[in-house]
């Protein structure tokens, strides 16, 4: 399939836990790629975990949901961009980089599902 999955967009894997991700960012030979699976930590809050491969390191950020109910990554910050849907999450920072720990990481690369 081409990971292109509708309501979710590409790199959607729901079922996999965390070194499970792991293992499939290192099954792909880019250097920097992508998934999205489920959380199983609180998912009312945290419905989602974008797992990344950046080079030999690897980073899960949680995607939460806030009062209004749109998602956002990570803990609350001002004037932050918030999402009405996965789908919209992704396609926004396809082009508009997120910040983690210093490195920007853009969501170009989703691994095959």
């Amino acid at each position: 399939s081409s990971g292109i999955n509708a309501e979710y967009g590409p790199g959607y894997l729901p079922y996999l836990n965390r070194d499970q991700a792991v293992e499939k960012l290192k099954q792909d030979p880019r250097n920097e790629c992508y998934l999205i699976r489920d959380s199983t930590t609180n998912p009312e809050i945290t419905p989602h975990v974008i797992s990344l491969k950046l080079g030999s390191s690897y980073e899960h950020t949680r995607l939460n949901k806030r009062s209004n109910g749109r998602l956002a990554i990570g803990t609350v910050k001002p004037m932050e961009k918030t999402h009405s849907s996965l789908l919209d999450l992704i396609r926004y920072h396809q082009t508009t980089p997120m910040n983690l720990k210093g490195k920007s990481f853009v969501l170009r690369n989703a691994v095959r599902t």
